[in-house]
Formats: C-alpha cells, sequence, structure tokens
C-alpha cells in the first residue's frame, strides 16, 4: 500500500488530469455543509484529511460532507449501504 500523502496525491493530480475546468467549483462551495465534518462529533477533518475526503466525495458523488466510521453511523441510527468503502484518513 502507498504512503497516505503519495496516495492522496496521486488522488488529486488525477483529478486535474480529467477535469473540465469549466465545470469545476470549489469543493468547499458545492458540498452541503462545507469542510467535511465527522458526523457524530462534528469535529472538522483538518489537513491532508480534507483533501482526501474532498477527492472522495467528488469521485464518489456524495452530496453532504459527514463522514463517519460504520459504528458511528449505527450509533447515529443509520447503516452503511452494502458494497461501499471506506476512505482513508491519518489519525
Amino acid at each position: 500500500m502507498a504512503d497516505p500523502h503519495t496516495r492522496v496525491t496521486a488522488t488529486i493530480l488525477q483529478h486535474l488530469a480529467t477535469a473540465d475546468p469549466a465545470a469545476w467549483v470549489c469543493p468547499w462551495h458545492c458540498v452541503q455543509g462545507g469542510l467535511p465534518h465527522n458526523a457524530l462529533t462534528g469535529r472538522s477533518y483538518r489537513g491532508i484529511n480534507t483533501f482526501a475526503l474532498w477527492c472522495s466525495a467528488q469521485g464518489n458523488s456524495y452530496a453532504e460532507a459527514r463522514w463517519a466510521t460504520c459504528r458511528q453511523w449505527a450509533k447515529l441510527g443509520a447503516q452503511v449501504r452494502l458494497g461501499e468503502k471506506g476512505s482513508p484518513v491519518l489519525f
């Protein structure tokens, strides 16, 4: 598995290479809720996690900036869809 920073950099470069400049919108303007934040705790993600989650949201066409673990979603009464994949973050 690649270094997380290398993986995020590769994802950003891939998005840049395939992006339509005329259709681009800043992630903090197009994702409801602004900065990526934890759905259970409300804490905003910082640093490289912000970019990693923006890329994941854009790549998966997510409409919101809320993120959580499977257990955190369960505490909130939600269920992760079958087949969904996680988005890595750094602690």
